[in-house]
């Protein structure tokens, strides 16, 4: 088992003889319920819902998953090439950063080298709050350059 977070006594970890599915469970030994091709990176504080990447086929895109209803949170964004959660400030808010650079060669799986951006033209990214209740992304500011540390350590670019 790869532990990916815990929150609210669940655990997620992710299926190793799978291709991306996740499990969230309040038990350990547990194989069910599967969240299908969603690779977990963090729960909501309550474990309401799931933030990570489900496989497209050719590629990788963020989502939200509502854990009860197994279901796909569809949330209005700025369009956006790739965008990733940063970190849950409440169960149902968080913040993200969203790219739209068009010299992006990679997707949301990909190493962080492949991605470049040219602060200078405007591709930096964007920080944004979120709110799953409002089902609505609010831009609150631009990063000053290309390269971001999450509160938990985890980087990118």
């Amino acid at each position: 088992m790869q532990l990916q977070d815990v929150a609210n006594g669940y655990l997620a970890w992710a299926v190793p003889e799978s291709k991306g599915d996740t499990v969230v469970s309040r038990d350990p030994d547990a194989d069910r319920p599967r969240f299908g091709q969603v690779a977990a990176d963090k729960l909501s504080p309550g474990a309401d819902y799931i933030s990570g990447v489900r496989s497209t086929g050719d590629g990788w895109r963020t989502v939200i998953v509502d854990r009860a209803a197994n279901e796909e949170v569809e949330l209005a964004m700025p369009a956006y090439r790739e965008w990733y959660v940063m970190q849950w400030i409440g169960d149902d808010r968080f913040t993200a950063m969203g790219y739209d650079a068009e010299d992006y060669e990679g997707a949301a799986g990909d190493a962080p080298e492949l991605l470049t951006c040219d602060i200078a033209a405007g591709d930096a990214p964007e920080l944004l709050t979120c709110d799953i209740a409002a089902a609505a992304c609010t831009v609150v500011g631009q990063t000053s350059g290309g390269y971001i540390i999450h509160p938990d350590g985890q980087d990118y670019w």
